[in-house]
């Protein structure tokens, strides 16, 4: 009877070290890639107000899409983001 219990036992400590490995790694991954989607959001942001200045400088949207070497997709796009048209 004791052997049942010990084994249960370790195999629960077994499974308890296994879940909290796995939880670990998942914590890992989540901030990962919370941080990756922070720093694209920063990019874009940063990517969209440089346009805004560049159209409220006098440039055509076409020149600024050639100047950034972004198609007038993404200009418009950013126009948009930024509240103006």
């Amino acid at each position: 009877m004791s052997d049942d219990k010990d084994t249960d036992r370790s195999r629960r400590k077994k499974r308890r070290g296994q879940l909290d490995r796995e939880k670990k790694t998942r914590r890992t991954e989540e901030l990962k890639t919370a941080s990756r989607e922070s720093k694209t959001k920063d990019e874009k942001a940063k990517l969209d107000a440089r346009i805004g200045k560049l159209i409220d400088q006098g440039y055509s949207a076409e020149s600024v899409a050639k100047r950034v070497g972004v198609s007038m997709r993404r200009i418009n796009l950013a126009l948009d983001s930024n509240g103006r048209r």
